[in-house]
């Protein structure tokens, strides 16, 4: 099993009924990202060694952009609350007998919208680190519980881990309300806590989502999440995962032969990349910004089949390039520029942004063949802000 570039997004609530009576809603969000892999749980006999890793959301009251919301309205998620970038890697298991498992990863989400009313600030974000600490808890136990030699004697261990899972996400569903409210209770005074009785937040919806590496491939590396709660109004909430192997190169050479059936020399580019190693190390910080676009740069590939046949080209030419004195014409220049400026439509807020600073860069490349390139790219690192 390949190790997976994963991109975890929740994008957008909207609200089709505010439901709060006179005025305007108030929505938070709450989204803590987690998951369940070889990079962090290993076997040790019978049992898993190991947690889950975690990414918690920023902030409670007025961590979304908009908290004055009325029916209609669409609110953007900031990244800073919906979404997460990790690496999901197999787990390794001995079966007892010599043979070697690989079972795949487990990615997964927990979201819950609420809507803010008399709760103070403290109280709620008391609310929400209850509510981190009882889905580490609650996943982090499912681990422990997990013994190996029920799944060898099992007749379908693909059934029972899944059954597993569905009781997890029972489990983390049946506590939320609780261990929201003894944190609130427990961190406001007792006037406080009567004016939050008289009319405290309300929790519009939760939903709990999980997939497995095999499940994300076989959707074609992307996977749309949705669910709508009529309670406390109308509300939807949107979002994605976003996948692809973790070499952006062996990434686009696995979509061009699904989609394009055709293949790029895999080998001729990773001898090319020693060289760039040795040669250019400097240009590397280029190389990691296309690690971490590949998620969304494979996803814009799979939806537009001329954007993935110019993409394809454009990868032809630097192969060719490496065979004949590493030339790169005005022609090969034009075509990245359009390219590029295709990614900034992009839904992905990291992809539009890095593709609007690299069509700068690459006028200023233009006329120089691949040495003097990566000279150029060596010698002015890739701008990054704060918080991106």
């Amino acid at each position: 099993m390949e190790t997976l570039n994963v991109v975890l997004k929740l994008n957008q609530a909207i609200c089709h009924d505010e439901g709060d009576g006179p005025g305007s809603a108030e929505p938070y969000l709450w989204a803590i990202f987690f998951k369940i892999d070889g990079l962090s749980v290993q076997q040790n006999g019978v049992s898993l060694a190991g947690e889950a890793e975690f990414r918690f959301s920023q902030g409670s009251h007025e961590n979304l952009p908009n908290y004055d919301v009325d029916p209609g309205e669409v609110i953007q998620i900031p990244s800073a609350v919906g979404e997460w970038s990790t690496l999901l890697k197999p787990i390794v298991i001995d079966d007892f007998q010599g043979n070697i498992i690989e079972v795949p990863g487990i990615v997964g989400v927990v979201a819950v919208l609420m809507e803010e009313d008399n709760v103070t600030d403290t109280g709620a974000e008391a609310g929400h680190q209850g509510l981190n600490n009882h889905v580490r808890t609650s996943i982090n136990d499912f681990i422990a519980s997990i013994n190996l030699l029920d799944f060898m004697n099992s007749e379908d261990p693909q059934a029972d881990l899944q059954q597993m899972i569905d009781d997890l996400i029972k489990s983390i569903k049946d506590g939320v309300e609780d261990v929201v409210e003894d944190a609130i209770v427990s961190n406001q005074n007792w006037l406080e806590d009567i004016w939050a009785w008289i009319n405290k937040d309300d929790k519009i919806g939760d939903k709990v989502w999980t997939f497995n590496a095999d499940e994300i491939v076989a959707a074609n590396y992307n996977i749309p999440l949705n669910e709508r709660w009529r309670n406390e109004g109308d509300w939807e909430i949107n979002g994605d995962i976003s996948a692809s192997e973790v070499c952006p190169a062996e990434a686009m050479n696995a979509l061009s032969v699904r989609n394009l059936k055709k293949q790029i020399d895999l080998d001729k580019l990773r001898a090319f990349r020693k060289v760039l190693n040795k040669k250019f190390p400097e240009a590397n910080s280029w190389w990691q910004i296309a690690i971490k676009n590949s998620p969304f740069v494979m996803r814009e590939l799979q939806r537009d089949k001329k954007l993935h046949e110019d993409f394809y080209q454009l990868a032809k030419s630097v192969e060719n390039s490496i065979d004949n004195g590493n030339k790169l014409n005005d022609d090969f220049y034009d075509k990245v520029i359009k390219v590029l400026e295709r990614f900034e439509k992009s839904r992905s807020k990291s992809l539009r942004l890095d593709s609007k600073r690299m069509k700068a860069v690459v006028e200023k490349l233009r006329g120089n063949d691949l040495n003097e390139t990566l000279k150029v790219l060596s010698s002015s690192k890739p701008v990054v802000r704060r918080g991106e």
